[in-house]
């Protein structure tokens, strides 16, 4: 248990860090939920509490994908990561390029 609570990348640190996000997020935390359209194996969805907007995709398939999102959610087209389980915190993608490795769950807020 000692190493897992040291190690930066296992799943209690990853839990962690999804806890503090919620915290720290108006939207995730009471804001209002919308399904969002995404490619067959995707599961996404929006939260939104003016004036923030967080998407949460999830790649459920063992194969990478395409999200499949649209080019813009709520009038925005890049989005912060703020957690994730494959790429790093505050790295900036564009919502139409999303492509998510097997399995990859992100967290997502607008710039």
């Amino acid at each position: 248990m000692t190493a897992t609570v040291r190690d930066p990348d296992s799943v209690l640190q990853f839990y962690r860090t999804l806890l503090q996000v919620r915290r720290d997020s108006a939207a995730l935390a009471s804001g209002a939920f919308a399904p969002v359209s995404a490619a067959a194996g995707v599961v996404a969805f929006a939260r939104t509490s003016a004036p923030e907007s967080m998407i949460v995709a999830l790649n459920v398939s063992a194969e990478q994908r395409d999200a499949g999102l649209s080019a813009t959610i709520d009038g925005a087209a890049r989005y912060r990561v703020v957690a994730g389980t494959h790429r790093p915190a505050v790295f900036e993608v564009e919502l139409a390029a999303i492509v998510l490795a097997p399995l990859e769950a992100v967290v997502l807020r607008a710039v």
